[in-house]
């Protein structure tokens, strides 16, 4: 899940749309079962960065 956000001070806010939806998505036993949550991309970065930690699960 990525929702990347801007830097405001020394603050990055956690992306609440992706984590709702997430949250409402595994309240669903079979979505629950079926998938794995990766970390959230919340900061905007270098994107070679990003997906290198993405690993190969895409």
């Amino acid at each position: 899940m990525a929702q990347p956000n801007s830097k405001y001070g020394d603050s990055i806010y956690f992306p609440y749309t992706a984590g709702s939806l997430i949250a409402y998505a595994f309240e669903d036993l079979a979505v629950a079962r079926r998938f794995t949550l990766g970390a959230f991309i919340y900061k905007k970065e270098d994107v070679e960065t990003v997906v290198g930690r993405m690993g190969s699960r895409f």
